[in-house]
């Protein structure tokens, strides 16, 4: 029978027969077996293992999520994280991490299923975990450590900036706060290092020197400014320094300048002449600007090939302070550097300075070395290293430990004496000099503009002075008031106020007594010299107009104007002779203000000085017509010569005595000498002599009886 369906690509499943062998025995498929049961079962077995290892899995990664879902939290919490914790409360923020992840690690540990593997996962993960966060919290700690000193430190700063902001000007003060300042730096800063803290302490002095310095200039307290220069300058960095110092200096003349022109104008108001001759022997204080420094090293090296050997002592000291001296610091003569220390360390000279100290060019460097603790010297150069003068020059000396033998170069710095702080860091020492044209210049003008505004000053107060006295006699005149001597009281009782004189008021009297006049309806004589006026007060002008003109307070337009309203014709004899005394006044050539002087020291009566000086003046008018020079001892002649007392005789009988000044007769008669026995007088602008008798006189000048004081 033919197989209809046969494959050959169906291989039979027996052993023996015919065609391809079995491939794989053990597989029952392969002996065409219904295996379907068993593999179903196979499958279920494999599944189940798989699943549970995924739940496993599942559970430890879902303990695991909030395992570091609280550790999160116990870092990161808005209000309580410990990655917040800063300076002293982080001190330690390791042992609450632990403490905390502790706690997590037990609750979370509930929920991992309690087989071994699942466990030891989860704790081989919290582990990692843990020490990543330990590893954190301790550099946390650290840092916070770090800015916790740095927080104390900054603390301790600003205090002692604070304090040193309102205590600058008391003595020590600024070195006892900067003394804080350095230990809280290098307290807090070792971790940083000692170059670190070294720089950082100069850093914070100089700001806070120089900010005190600043404040002090603010406050303009020269005196806490030379104080803070001279004692701290050296913290401050050299170019500000000397730029500072050069514009407190420059300030420092500009100060004097103004001082001494407030002064000198107070002085020489009314003596220009003087006041040019003052100023050209006047001397300046002015230190020398720019860096000494450079000049105390310039003079170090002058000495190059100086014999070592100094009796009594050590040539890289001796020349060190006399490089110090030759630039023109007053410094004693020391030759050894225990004495060197010693004098530095003195409270009153306070240049010594320990080995961290900066050095400035011209300090003086003292070096220890194998042989000595401090047995070499030498001067700071520009560039930091020391020249030392011994041995045939100048020479370098290094900081190192080797040292030659035979110069004794080379060791450590034992300390320096900052030379260059002296007298102020960045200048000179102050000294006298001669003013320069320019500055001479610059003082008179200034004290020329002080004057100026003195004068309007007074001329301010004189303005209002005057205008009240004009209202007190217009308030009279407009109820038609013309008495000459009601208006000369109000002058007299304004009389030195404001500055005001009888020669400003006179012209008002006349003016408001004429206005005064015409109101009432009635006219006043103005005719002739002085007519309509009385001898008393023809004398009283005159006087008031002599005195303005002596004390400078007329310029000659006002002189002029004064006569006029004094009733004295422009271009007449009397108004050109009473010019001549205007000249006199203002030429200089006398000094009024000493003859007033003189004249009070010697008790005389201050009210009569002014009627003592027309006479005085009309004689040294006709003295110069002479050609003759009239010193100042022969001006206060003349003023004495006129208080002496001319005698006459009245009376009905002629025999009552009485006596007038010799000024007194010359204000109100022009009399400038008479004949006591014949009656002959010479009147000032009258040729020739003219006979007036002891009765006419005594009714015009008003003498006083002998018995009676005169004063």
């Amino acid at each position: 029978m033919k197989l209809t369906n046969y494959s050959p690509t169906v291989q039979p499943n027996m052993i023996n027969g015919r065609g391809n062998p079995v491939s794989n025995p053990s597989d029952a498929r392969a002996w065409g077996a219904d295996v379907s049961g068993i593999n179903a079962l196979g499958n279920a077995v494999g599944i189940g293992l798989k699943m549970a290892e995924d739940d496993m899995t599942a559970d430890v990664t879902n303990a695991m999520n909030e395992y570091n879902k609280r550790i999160d939290d116990l870092m990161y919490n808005q209000d309580n994280g410990l990655a917040y914790l800063k300076n002293e409360n982080a001190r330690n923020v390791t042992q609450l991490y632990q403490e905390g992840e502790k706690k997590i690690r037990d609750e979370v540990f509930k929920m991992v299923p309690k087989y071994k593997k699942a466990q030891d996962l989860f704790i081989q993960k919290a582990n990692a975990s843990t020490i990543a966060g330990i590893e954190d919290t301790q550099k946390q700690a650290y840092r916070e450590h770090q800015n916790y000193q740095m927080a104390v430190t900054n603390d301790t700063i600003e205090t002692a900036q604070i304090a040193i902001s309102h205590n600058y000007d008391k003595k020590g003060f600024i070195g006892q706060r900067l003394g804080d300042i350095r230990a809280a730096i290098y307290a807090n800063g070792q971790a940083y290092g000692n170059q670190w803290c070294k720089d950082k302490y100069e850093e914070v002095a100089g700001k806070t020197v120089s900010d005190a310095l600043a404040q002090a200039k603010a406050d303009d307290n020269q005196p806490a400014v030379d104080d803070i220069i001279n004692n701290y300058g050296g913290m401050i960095n050299p170019a500000y320094i000397r730029q500072f110092v050069a514009g407190n200096n420059a300030q420092k003349k500009q100060n004097f300048m103004i001082t001494e022109s407030q002064q000198l104008a107070t002085k020489f108001r009314k003596d220009p002449q003087g006041l040019r001759d003052y100023i050209d022997k006047m001397t300046i204080k002015e230190p020398t600007t720019g860096n000494y420094g450079s000049m105390i090293l310039g003079s170090f090296r002058n000495m190059i090939g100086a014999p070592f050997d100094i009796p009594g002592g050590t040539g890289c000291v001796y020349y060190s302070f006399k490089a110090v001296r030759d630039a023109g610091f007053d410094v004693p003569d020391i030759k050894d550097t225990d004495s060197a220390e010693a004098w530095a360390k003195r409270d009153d000279v306070n240049l010594w300075r320990g080995p961290d100290y900066k050095p400035q060019p011209g300090d003086m460097a003292i070096v220890s070395n194998s042989m000595y603790d401090n047995g070499h010297a030498g001067i700071v150069t520009e560039n930091g290293v020391i020249q030392a003068g011994n041995h045939n020059g100048a020479r370098d000396v290094y900081e190192t430990q080797d040292t030659d033998p035979e110069t004794g170069l080379g060791g450590k710095i034992y300390g320096y004496v900052a030379f260059s702080q002296l007298n102020g860091g960045g200048v000179g020492p102050a000294k006298d000099r001669p003013m320069t044209p320019a500055e001479k210049e610059r003082l008179y003008k200034a004290t020329l503009s002080e004057i100026n505004l003195l004068d309007s000053q007074d001329r301010k107060v004189k303005h209002d002075s005057l205008d009240s006295v004009k209202q007190q006699m217009a308030d009279l005149a407009s109820q038609g008031i013309y008495d000459t001597q009601t208006y000369l009281e109000i002058a007299r009782r304004n009389e030195g106020v404001g500055g005001l004189t009888m020669a400003d008021m006179l012209p008002l009297v006349n003016s408001f007594a004429n206005s005064g006049a015409g109101i009432a309806g009635v006219s006043r004589r103005r005719s002739g010299s002085g007519a309509g006026s009385t001898a008393a007060e023809k004398r009283e002008r005159k006087a008031q107009w002599a005195e303005a003109v002596a004390d400078g307070t007329l310029n000659q337009t006002q002189a002029e104007n004064a006569l006029v309203l004094m009733d004295v014709p422009k271009g007449s004899s009397e108004f050109n002779s009473l010019m001549k005394m205007w000249s006199v006044a203002s030429s200089g050539n006398i000094n009024m203000e000493a003859l007033k002087e003189r004249w009070l020291n010697e008790n005389r009566s201050a009210s009569r000085f002014k009627y003592a000086l027309p006479y005085m003046m009309n004689y040294i008018v006709g003295e110069k017509q002479a050609g003759k020079t009239v010193s100042q001892s022969d001006a206060y002649a003349a003023l004495v010569a006129g208080e002496e007392p001319e005698y006459l005789w009245v009376g009905p009988g002629g025999d009552q005595k009485v006596a007038i000044k010799k000024n007194s007769r010359y204000n109100a008669t022009g009399i400038y000498s008479r004949d006591d026995d014949t009656g002959v007088a010479n009147f000032e602008n009258v040729d020739g002599s003219y006979y007036i008798s002891d009765a006419e006189l005594n009714d015009i000048v008003g003498g006083i009886p002998v018995e009676e004081d005169d004063d």
